[in-house]
């Protein structure tokens, strides 16, 4: 079984041995081993050249005396390279425990665009209780199981060898070489029709590291299926090559989630390095993102709501005498017939506030008052900002810029 460590975004890991009177989902208690190779991790990125410390998901500080790593907002599950699996979860100003915020984050995570989630991991999650990690490596398997069923593909691969009969080109330099004694050979080269192509070098690989991190009974047997399945592909020598040799032409099109697996598992979409162990996996997404993409499918279901745009950037900051600073709103859609600027906010408001202001930050009141003075210069419209839904904020606020800009 994993060693399960669940907290919640920034929330601080502390050393089992320094772990007394934790408060759950804020604080958690990690084996020295996942605390030194965590800081390890940290202490690398701090070491790099150009290096944005708002985008690693780790920050050092310290938690009543104790050294800690906070978790910044990033959501998802690490593995350790000694068994240690944290499961980072987004904060909550609702009740619910650990377990509801596990499949609200599956859930949320159906939307990421930038991921390859598909329905269906929710209700395992939710019947079995499973550890996150073993949700994830599920959605993988059934990825891969369902490329077998479509078909893997083979391509040509160039070979040379040296022959009892002529076939493809004839080498005459190396056959003249090779063959000045066994002159009833011939060394040639051919194209062979094989599945050592590097979009199933790459799933071989992925599929032997998953084997060895699965421990449901369930994901273990179809790993091993699924390996079986490509047990004439070897493992890639060469991830990063591979992955830039990918081609997704005539009749790869059921390759595309697979593979985008494969890179989060791999090498490229996760926060983490695997830092070349097979035992450590990292599937870690910003939680800005998340909401953000949530938001979107949201409006896209919504009939009133047409031609939504995400992240179009047609105004700038400033004009003159050259236009710099680019402003993205979120979202630009019209509801029903009324033009609308939008930006979501993955923060918990307060509607019942003592000062009124709902808790939200003075800076994203000010973005969007941008926003609504560029956009919405030439026509009327609306301004909203989405904040998530809570006990303590669940009532729509209309609030008033100045005349014309609510």
């Amino acid at each position: 079984a994993h060693n399960r460590i669940r907290i919640r975004e920034h929330g601080f890991l502390i050393r089992e041995e320094q772990a007394s009177n934790l408060p759950a989902g804020r604080c958690a208690a990690i084996p020295s081993s996942a605390f030194d190779y965590l800081s390890q991790l940290l202490a690398k990125e701090e070491a790099r050249t150009v290096a944005d410390e708002h985008h690693f998901f780790l920050s050092r500080t310290t938690w009543r005396g104790r050294d800690a790593l906070k978790v910044r907002s990033h959501v998802g599950v690490l593995q350790t390279p000694c068994g240690a699996c944290i499961e980072i979860l987004p904060k909550a100003a609702n009740s619910e425990g650990l377990d509801e915020s596990s499949q609200v984050l599956v859930r949320m995570l159906h939307c990421l665009r930038s991921a390859p989630f598909r329905a269906g991991g929710e209700a395992q999650l939710q019947s079995q209780r499973m550890p996150l990690v073993e949700v994830f490596l599920g959605y993988f398997l059934r990825e891969i199981d369902q490329l077998v069923k479509r078909g893997i593909r083979s391509d040509y691969l160039g070979e040379e060898e040296n022959l009892r009969f002529l076939k493809g080109k004839l080498l005459l330099g190396k056959h003249l070489r090779a063959n000045a004694v066994q002159q009833h050979r011939f060394f040639c080269s051919y194209d062979a029709y094989l599945l050592n192509r590097p979009e199933n070098r790459l799933i071989r690989t992925a599929l032997a590291k998953v084997l060895k991190l699965c421990r449901s009974r369930e994901n273990e047997r179809l790993a091993r299926g699924l390996v079986f399945a490509f047990q004439d592909v070897p493992v890639s020598q060469d991830i990063a090559g591979d992955l830039a040799r990918c081609r997704f032409n005539r009749g790869m099109a059921h390759y595309q989630n697979p593979l985008a697996w494969c890179r989060m598992i791999l090498r490229e979409e996760a926060t983490v390095p695997a830092s070349g162990s097979k035992r450590t996996i990292s599937l870690l997404f910003p939680m800005e993102k998340v909401f953000e993409d949530y938001v979107a499918r949201l409006l896209e279901r919504t009939d009133s709501v047409h031609d939504l745009r995400c992240q179009a950037g047609s105004k700038w900051l400033v004009e003159a005498p050259r236009k710099k600073f680019q402003m993205r709103p979120d979202f630009l859609f019209w509801l029903d017939n009324q033009f609308v600027v939008g930006d979501a906010k993955w923060k918990l408001a307060d509607q019942d506030a003592q000062d009124g202001k709902f808790g939200v930050s003075q800076a994203d009141l000010y973005q969007l008052y941008a926003y609504g003075h560029k956009y919405l210069r030439d026509r009327k419209g609306r301004l909203f900002i989405f904040y998530p839904e809570t006990f303590a904020f669940h009532e729509r606020q209309n609030l008033e810029y100045e005349p014309g800009l609510n």
